[in-house]
């Protein structure tokens, strides 16, 4: 999955845009879904997807679908 960044339409990018738009750092986002400040940071980079667990942490924290996460929506 390396090298999935150079696409500006990625889930790592996307998942980025709506943390930096909300003002987070990954530390206070990884704090406040329950999850290690690297998997954020794994996730935002492409290195990883997001486990279904973090999926719906991140749908119920910024009240985003998961087709606008996998990019078949718009917000």
């Amino acid at each position: 999955m390396k090298g999935a960044s150079m696409n500006k339409d990625t889930i790592g990018n996307r998942l980025k845009s709506v943390r930096v738009e909300h003002e987070l750092s990954q530390r206070e986002l990884a704090a406040e879904m329950g999850v290690s400040n690297s998997t954020i940071s794994r996730i935002e980079k492409d290195d990883s997807l997001p486990d279904t667990k973090t999926l719906i942490a991140y749908m119920d924290h910024f009240c985003i679908s998961a087709d606008w996460i996998l990019g078949r929506e718009s917000k």
